[in-house]
């Protein structure tokens, strides 16, 4: 039975852990790689040739921060970025992409507790062939950043939201499962049994 949990809590950690590594690393074949501007300018951004048998096209954004990053003196520790997916004069999709640094409670930290972070930014159906226009372009101050990546991939996996959840799920069944299943009674924990009461002499 222990053998059990353990491999229901390893199902679990490779849903909550590697699936969605899996999916931040990309899926798919790589279309392109190409550097975002870290402060604020105009969009710029590629023109690909897209056509149906790529869809679904992933655009991913890879924002990093220097290896000293002190916490900004005022606002958030957030960088935005505003994306747009334009097929001739038509707006396909538009998103504002938002990448939140946390600290550790050190008020001295010189760097935030994840780096370097990659977000699915869209999904982009181009059932009508030709060119697509992607269009990056950071909005207001934040954290400093050392460099922004956009990556586009063609038969990009769509993510499927209750994975993870059900992952963690799984991970904590089986890990108290396994952990109960383990304890032992100590020698000489059990109660002692009743003494036999003697009627007469």
């Amino acid at each position: 039975m222990r053998l059990i949990a353990l491999l229901v809590a390893i199902a679990g950690a490779l849903m909550a852990f590697g699936y969605t590594a899996w999916i931040d690393l990309g899926s798919g074949a790589e279309i392109g790689r190409y550097s975002v501007a870290t402060i604020p300018a105009a969009p710029s951004g590629p023109t690909l040739t897209l056509s149906a048998a790529d869809a679904p096209v992933g655009i991913y954004l890879t924002a990093a921060v220097p290896n000293i990053a002190e916490r900004p003196a005022e606002g958030p520790s957030t960088a935005v970025y505003a994306l747009t997916v334009t097929s001739g004069a038509e707006v396909v999709e538009r998103r504002d992409v938002s990448f939140r640094f946390t600290y550790p409670a050190n008020d001295r930290a010189l760097k935030p507790s994840r780096p370097r972070q990659t977000q699915l930014a869209l999904l982009v159906d181009p059932m009508d062939g030709g060119p697509y226009r992607i269009s990056v372009a950071r909005r207001g101050n934040g954290v400093k950043l050392a460099s922004v990546v956009l990556s586009v991939r063609r038969k990009a996996v769509v993510p499927d939201e209750r994975i993870a959840p059900a992952g963690f799920l799984l991970l904590v069944i089986g890990g108290v499962a396994f952990t109960l299943m383990g304890r032992r009674r100590k020698p000489g924990s059990d109660p002692r049994p009743p003494r036999s009461h003697r009627w007469g002499r």
